[in-house]
């Protein structure tokens, strides 16, 4: 591909181009996506919490590390369809770049090849785009965890957590004990005293009261009780308890991880399906096609092939002044040829 394209030794033309955008344009533009980039740690955090509702997750929150994974495979899809519309453009440059010797006295064919291959490539441009798109919709309708290159780094990232989360539970647990040791040793007795005492008291004294009294009493003395208003926009921010902030903080941790590695697995596959989508539906597929869309559209039933054949003006009036040129040559030469003829004659006769 690529053989009757002019300029070809100035710079990279026809296949070696379309292999450039492959692998030099295309993968480095999808390897430069980093998953977080527009995705914070309270992100991931409101994503963990609508997730688990009630339930507070016991391993790994799978629905957030889905529903965050398929938000950054989406990302995935217009570098997919610039890199379609770059070869695309590279093959259009390539028919219109395309000199032929036989083609330079038709103009009016040549300018009817270019035309029916340019219908031909803008007709495999769209089901090209939407293979891509499906390449991206398949990746997203289904996150496969089972996929090798992810399990193997999954399974070190939760054993991770686990450990770290054992390791605090034991500090945790380990303080806790100190606190109640210490408490336990100074004020236990003097607080344990104070307790029965005020408790006798209050018996007594609940004793003497009528049911109507404590009644009055209780309406006097205690406060209703106001719930807080909530917001009406509530984000996962940093209020957590401080004994679940450090889990909170593993979650996080964790679900980042398997996203970087999921991503990097889709990555990895659609570097390696999207240029072999482009080359099926839009490079081989117009190729294949062009030798029989040209036949059925330029020699049809003949006229038209009559009409593509004719010469233009400056064609013609090129190729009369070239027979005219001959002929004169032509002539010129049979008038030289009869001068040699007559002096060798002269000169025979002379001998």
């Amino acid at each position: 591909m690529g053989t009757f394209v002019k300029d070809t030794a100035v710079e990279l033309k026809g296949g070696s181009r379309i292999n450039y955008i492959f692998y030099q344009v295309y993968c480095k533009e999808i390897s430069e996506i980093k998953p977080f980039d527009a995705l914070s740690d309270e992100d991931v955090k409101t994503a963990i919490r609508n997730a688990s509702a009630l339930h507070p997750n016991i391993l790994i929150p799978e629905m957030a590390f889905e529903i965050l994974s398929k938000k950054q495979i989406q990302r995935l899809e217009s570098p997919s369809l610039q890199c379609v519309q770059l070869v695309f453009e590279e093959l259009r440059k390539i028919v219109m770049e395309i000199e032929m010797p036989e083609l330079y006295r038709f103009q009016g064919l040549r300018r009817k090849i270019n035309e029916e291959m340019l219908q031909l490539l803008s007709s495999c441009l769209r089901p090209t785009n939407q293979m891509v798109k499906h390449l991206v919709m398949i990746q997203d309708a289904y996150i496969n965890t089972y996929h090798p290159d992810f399990q193997k780094q999954a399974a070190l990232n939760v054993k991770d957590m686990l450990e770290r989360d054992e390791a605090e539970e034991r500090k945790a647990g380990q303080r806790v004990m100190n606190k109640v040791s210490e408490i336990e040793e100074s004020e236990f007795d003097q607080s344990h005293k104070v307790t029965v005492g005020q408790n006798l008291q209050m018996d007594e004294r609940v004793k003497d009261f009528s049911s109507y009294e404590v009644n009055k009493y209780m309406q006097k003395n205690v406060r209703p009780i106001h719930m807080p208003q909530m917001q009406t926009f509530k984000r996962a921010e940093d209020d957590d308890p401080g004994q679940y902030a450090s889990r909170s903080q593993n979650e996080i941790g964790v679900v980042k991880n398997l996203i970087v590695n999921y991503f990097n697995t889709v990555r990895k596959t659609m570097n390696d399906t999207v240029p072999k989508t482009i080359m099926a539906f839009l490079v081989n597929k117009s190729k294949n096609d062009a030798q029989n869309c040209l036949i059925q559209t330029i020699y049809g039933d003949g006229t038209q092939l009559q009409s593509l054949l004719g010469e233009d003006t400056e064609t013609r009036q090129r190729r009369e002044h070239c027979e005219e040129m001959a002929k004169t040559l032509r002539d010129s030469l049979d008038y030289l040829n009869e001068v040699r003829d007559f002096y060798f004659k002269e000169a025979s006769e002379g001998l």
